[in-house]
């Protein structure tokens, strides 16, 4: 998810995960000659970190620097920030929250010109078409390709930019669409954690949303198994019909289908690690 970031932008990520790793006091010599730049470069990039991110403590003596996290924190407490302030990463949240969004809107909204904006197109093309099988269209600014590689993508960046209490889906309440996720989370077989949850929440909220949409993933293997899973679940129907009076979003069963029945194929295999 990284590969739209900088060299410089990545290179800091990369401290940041070797100081942890090294759970102590490293010398800015050894960052230098690690990473191939100069002391200067490493101080630099430890000064930005320091100021920059959240919840990263960097501490220097005579010794060298370390680093020291929260125990509920992890190396991915800086990802936020980088995503945040990456114009490539702006582009693909704004055309997937806002998919009507015409070139024009986007170059003001950008304040870059048609040119720049088919640059930076070109750039995250290149990118993705390494891992995925999808692209934005310079024409309309539309994803084309295969769907459940768009929802896969932005699975794994929403989970990685966003905390664990923030929500970026303005589109939906959050505590409205809980309810239905609740006991769709108790009643299956994806971890029972905190962090399973959060995972499970993500996967679908990004698959409701682009099944909302009217962009749809053909699942003839799950369908059956999910509306025979659908009927098992007492008052679920009650707590869609509340959810959509107090949202205004219609849901049918080909929506929920669509956002939920990733779960009950056999090959489905992300994690929460």
């Amino acid at each position: 998810m990284r590969a739209l970031l900088s060299k410089n932008q990545n290179r800091q990520i990369d401290i940041v995960d070797y100081l942890v790793q090294a759970n102590g006091w490293v010398h800015i010599d050894e960052l230098a000659k690690t990473f191939k730049v100069s002391t200067r470069a490493i101080k630099i990039d430890l000064a930005f970190l320091r100021d920059k991110i959240d919840g990263l403590d960097i501490l220097f003596s005579t010794n060298g620097v370390r680093i020291e996290l929260p125990q509920n924190l992890s190396t991915e407490v800086v990802y936020p920030y980088y995503y945040s302030h990456s114009i490539c990463y702006e582009i693909l949240e704004q055309l997937f929250l806002h998919e009507e969004t015409t070139v024009t809107e986007m170059t003001q909204k950008l304040f870059i010109t048609t040119s720049t904006l088919n640059r930076y197109i070109q750039k995250i093309n290149t990118s993705l078409k390494k891992k995925f099988d999808f692209q934005i269209s310079k024409k309309n600014l539309q994803f084309i390709g295969n769907e459940q590689d768009i929802r896969f993508f932005f699975v794994q960046y929403f989970a990685e930019k966003t905390g664990f209490f923030e929500w970026p889906f303005d589109f939906v309440d959050e505590a409205s669409l809980e309810k239905i996720l609740v006991d769709l989370f108790k009643s299956s077989n994806f971890p029972q954690s905190f962090e399973g949850y959060r995972v499970f929440k993500m996967i679908f909220t990004v698959n409701f949303f682009r099944s909302y949409q009217g962009h749809f993933v053909q699942n003839f293997e799950s369908k059956d198994k999910f509306y025979d899973y659908y009927n098992q679940l007492d008052g679920l129907d009650e707590i869609v019909e509340q959810f959509v009076k107090e949202t205004g979003i219609m849901v049918t069963p080909e929506i929920l289908e669509q956002s939920f029945s990733i779960f009950l194929q056999p090959h489905f295999f992300l994690t929460v690690e």
